[in-house]
């Protein structure tokens, strides 16, 4: 029983840590939003606060612990399109992008190195609340 609890515990683990098997760096991302057609869907899985202290341009902020109940608000046509998702450092991207594809979204990117990378690269972020975003 115990071997069965530790195998269901690695599997669990393994899932976690591969959540995001897909990543972006940030100047394959920028060139991306940048272009006109197949902009893909940013979303920022930190907390409010991480959010209006600042973000990507135009990310959508749905925090890890809520996106399970929030996948109707990730903007979308159909979940075949692509979202990249992004935290501090990595950890609850992974997660996000873990909830994303057992919810059926099939193109999911981590950005490689977070808003870290997104920062030092010398792209813009954006304080407060993007104009008609909500923010929870």
């Amino acid at each position: 029983m115990k071997m069965l609890m530790s195998l269901g515990v690695v599997l669990l683990v393994a899932l976690f840590l591969t959540g995001c098997a897909a990543t972006i760096d940030s100047a394959s991302l920028a060139a991306r939003l940048a272009a006109s057609d197949k902009r893909p869907t940013v979303v920022d899985v930190r907390t409010g606060s991480e959010y209006v202290g600042g973000h990507l341009p135009g990310a959508v902020s749905i925090p890890v612990h809520a996106l399970p109940f929030r996948m109707t608000e990730v903007p979308v046509h159909d979940r075949s399109e692509s979202v990249v998702v992004y935290c501090a450092h990595g950890p609850r991207a992974g997660l996000a992008g873990f909830f994303l594809r057992m919810a059926g979204f099939s193109e999911v990117l981590h950005l490689q190195g977070d808003i870290r990378s997104w920062r030092e690269a010398g792209h813009p972020l954006v304080t407060g609340p993007e104009p008609g975003l909500l923010v929870k």
